[in-house]
């Protein structure tokens, strides 16, 4: 059972195009031409209810402790006139004042760059890369929470083209690469998988208001086991899609279609339905983001199928134009297996930043997250949360 749940989450997290990459925040170039390099510190306190990501039922105690975080970091950007670059890393150290034995060191590192060669055509690419100590803070879909060191890289490259006034083409490839620590976890146990995929949607404005287009997307993924060779698996997606702009600010898109997942080991395609929808909506000084995304896609290998579903919500306040600024994100997911004895997953996730600037250097933060997850099954739930305040100091420079 748990081998199966750990296959459903690779296969998950792999198939589901931008679902690692959402991990890697979009790049913004910073406001004035030239380079700039912004070195940062963070340091706060923290108060963690569930360090170990002990699941509710089990005879081993769930224990709270006090941490000390911080956190090191820097942004190198650039703005040209044809061309943006970002590079960006953060690591945090995170001691224990009780248990020392899960003292840890985080990194995340990014990377990047958009260049218009021509007034029609945009190129882009983007690399992120996580080392954690859970499986949980990494918020790769369907994942089962444990203590267990994870490593995710990303990789996405593509072009967006202006074909004529009213007609848009965009495609990207992508790789993803997602690594459990093996040591650490029993040998059943999937320790990770790859994957490439190709995506492409074209878009045509028939109004102001409104646009049709078209998608299709392929990946290829494979998932790693210590008691398995690779399971190969190919995903496909094609169906179309509408835009509305409801009002100056609030923009809705729609996507609608069918997927397809074959599993050349067992030689087994299967086919269902999916959909996706998104409005944003922008404020003066703030961004709203929500969205819906429902794939049915089984047959995982060892025969576990599953219908994944999200919804998510943000809300970004930007920091360089509020004194007192929010910045909110929230995310459910539900696994519903339709063979009965395969185990079912479900996901959420809070994190909420509230800071205030009392100088342009220097900001005051205080943040609260939940992690939840239940697999339905007994002593299946974990409840993590952390409360907790720091101070930011920032430095922009500028590079002549």
């Amino acid at each position: 059972m748990r081998r199966a749940a750990y296959t459903i989450a690779v296969a998950a997290v792999l198939a589901l195009p931008g679902a690692a990459a959402a991990q890697t925040p979009e790049l913004e170039p910073t406001p004035a031409p030239g380079w700039a390099f912004t070195p940062t510190v963070t340091v706060g306190w923290l108060w963690d209810n569930n360090v170990a990501l002990v699941n509710e039922g089990f005879e081993q105690d769930i224990r709270g402790d006090h941490l000390l975080v911080i956190t090191p970091g820097g942004t190198l950007d650039y703005l040209g006139k044809y061309t943006t670059f970002r590079a960006g890393y953060g690591g945090t150290l995170r001691r224990h004042r009780d248990l020392g034995a899960l003292d840890s060191y985080d990194q995340r590192l990014r990377f990047g760059l958009t260049h218009r060669p021509t007034s029609r055509v945009t190129m882009f690419g983007r690399y992120g890369f996580s080392e954690l100590p859970t499986t949980e803070e990494t918020e790769l879909n369907g994942v089962p929470f444990r203590r267990v060191g994870s490593q995710v890289h990303n990789v996405t490259g593509g072009a967006e083209a202006r074909l004529s006034k009213l007609t848009t083409l965009r495609a990207s490839y992508e790789f993803v690469d997602a690594a459990f620590d093996h040591t650490r976890i029993l040998p059943t146990f999937v320790t990770g998988g790859r994957s490439h995929g190709f995506n492409a949607d074209l878009t045509r404005r028939l109004t102001e208001r409104v646009s049709l287009g078209g998608l299709y997307e392929v990946r290829f993924a494979t998932i790693e086991s210590q008691a398995s060779a690779d399971e190969p698996l190919v995903f496909q997606i094609v169906g179309g899609t509408v835009g509305l702009q409801l009002a100056p600010h609030t923009s809705l898109s729609v996507a609608g279609g069918l997927s397809t997942l074959n599993d050349k080991r067992l030689d087994e395609t299967s086919v269902g339905p999916f959909a996706r929808a998104g409005l944003t909506h922008a404020l003066e000084r703030a961004v709203f983001n929500t969205g819906y995304e429902r794939a049915f896609v089984p047959t995982f290998g060892f025969g576990a199928s599953a219908m994944t579903e999200q919804a998510f919500a943000s809300l970004l306040m930007p920091v360089a134009r509020n004194r007192t600024y929010i910045q909110s994100s929230t995310t459910w997911r539900r696994n519903n297996p339709v063979i009965e004895a395969e185990p079912a997953l479900q996901s959420f996730w809070v994190n909420t930043t509230v800071g205030y600037a009392v100088v342009r250097t220097v900001r005051i933060e205080g943040y609260y997250t939940v992690a939840w997850q239940d697999t339905r099954l007994a002593g299946g739930r974990v409840n993590r949360q952390r409360v907790g305040a720091q101070v930011v100091l920032s430095a922009p420079m500028r590079i002549q």
